[in-house]
């Protein structure tokens, strides 16, 4: 049973130059339902511009290479994710845009799906 959501930040988040707001609403609509994350390879003076402390507090956990020395799409990078979350890497689902980072997380024992736009996205989780 899947328990957290770990969202990927530049290409899911964060897309077009900015915040996707489609995104952004449907990660207000999980919180509570599930743990949230965002696990990326962006470091934190970068990422602190690009999303604001209100969205911030949103998720659960925010892992950023740069901080946790653990870079997608190395097992450590999820493994670490599942481990902050208090859970087990088969109770948490990635959402990425990158195949890479998808398999590296499937290879830790996650679900992943692999992002292409906020409705697919409804569709798949719909799924879960």
């Amino acid at each position: 049973m899947i328990k957290a959501i770990i969202f990927d930040f530049y290409g899911v988040i964060f897309r077009d130059g900015k915040l996707d707001n489609e995104v952004l609403e449907l990660i207000g609509k999980l919180r509570g339902k599930y743990k949230l994350a965002v696990v990326s390879n962006i470091n934190r003076i970068v990422f602190d511009e690009m999303m604001d402390s209100k969205t911030q507090a949103k998720f659960n956990a925010l892992l950023l290479s740069s901080e946790t020395g653990y870079y997608k799409p190395g097992e450590g990078a999820f493994i670490n994710a599942a481990k902050m979350l208090n859970l087990k890497p088969e109770e948490c689902l990635l959402i990425d845009d990158l195949q890479q980072n998808i398999n590296g997380a499937v290879q830790t024992g996650m679900l992943g799906v692999l992002y292409k736009n906020p409705e697919q996205l409804k569709s798949e989780l719909n799924k879960i």
